[in-house]
């Protein structure tokens, strides 16, 4: 895709230096074939990237293809044309949204002291 002179691995980076990767690329792609939830994906959003994502149950939680970010089929090439025609200024949007509701850890945090606090008034 003669990307090399596009892309940098940069390793591991303190909070502030991966923030500042983060705020410089606007797609941010990860495809393996198994994971979870990826902390990366959840910072990549809430720095404003378009996520590109493998097509696993995880990844569907947080994006809706061609809406917020791209769930890549297995083998597809064309994932980066795909992201450069979303609508980045909604996608940024809803993505930040989403992140402060679902993502940060002050907001489960109070999710769970709201579900301790409906089980104890239960007994």
């Amino acid at each position: 895709m003669k990307l090399d002179d596009r892309i940098t691995f940069v390793g591991w980076v303190n909070k502030e230096v991966n923030a500042s990767w983060y705020s410089k690329a606007k797609i941010w792609v990860s495809i393996p074939d198994s994971d979870a939830t990826s902390i990366s994906l959840l910072e990549a959003m809430a720095c404003g990237c378009i996520p590109v994502v493998s097509d696993l149950p995880a990844n569907h939680e947080w994006v809706q293809d061609n809406v917020n970010g791209i769930i890549a089929a297995k083998n597809e090439e064309n994932f980066f044309q795909r992201a450069l025609q979303i609508d980045a200024a909604k996608a940024i949007v809803l993505n930040k949204k989403r992140i402060e509701k679902d993502g940060l850890k002050s907001a489960n945090k109070q999710k769970f002291i709201n579900l301790y606090n409906e089980i104890l008034q239960g007994e």
